[in-house]
């Protein structure tokens, strides 16, 4: 029924690796490498503590 605070934690940090894609493509924004390493880092991250 519920669900446990590292597997919120984990969706949530999803959320920088959805909205680049959106800012790429519908906003045409310029993202830079260390936007996307950040997001890619803080999602290994939060993985790496649910082991």
């Amino acid at each position: 029924m519920f669900r446990s605070s590292l597997t919120a934690s984990t969706f949530l940090s999803l959320v920088p690796i959805f909205i680049i894609p959106f800012s790429i493509f519908l906003h045409k924004e310029h993202v830079s490498i260390r936007a996307v390493a950040g997001a890619v880092i803080a999602v290994f991250g939060i993985s790496l503590l649910m082991v």
